[in-house]
């Protein structure tokens, strides 16, 4: 799975995480009205081998609180890219927490903006 937490004001979706048909995307955003990030997940289906079977998913909610309630409920999950995009300290941290068990060896993790002085 390829988890994308964080959206850049509603500007970014996550389905530029997937390379492959075969991953499922699954996306935190605070900005969770974003028309645009809805529009990009169904040009994404339409234009992919099997659209038919959905491979992204919004969670709704609070990262600190609806991340470790998704593992909770997804305890199968293996994560083999996480990006971060919070500009948070709190739900970048419950993301780490929760996500880097889940990654096997050769995961790879983004952070958008590291290092950033503004």
């Amino acid at each position: 799975m390829a988890f994308s937490a964080g959206s850049d004001g509603g500007r970014r979706s996550p389905e530029h995480l997937t390379a492959q048909h075969a991953h499922v995307v699954c996306g935190w955003h605070v900005y969770f009205g974003a028309k645009n990030v809805r529009r990009a997940i169904k040009l994404y289906d339409r234009n992919r081998p099997i659209g038919h079977i959905p491979r992204v998913e919004l969670v709704k909610g609070d990262a600190v609180q609806s991340i470790p309630a998704f593992i909770a409920e997804n305890d199968h999950t293996v994560v083999a890219l996480l990006y971060l995009d919070f500009d948070l300290y709190e739900p970048t941290k419950a993301a780490l927490d929760a996500f880097l068990p889940r990654m096997p060896k050769g995961a790879v993790i983004a952070f958008d903006e590291l290092n950033q002085k503004h």
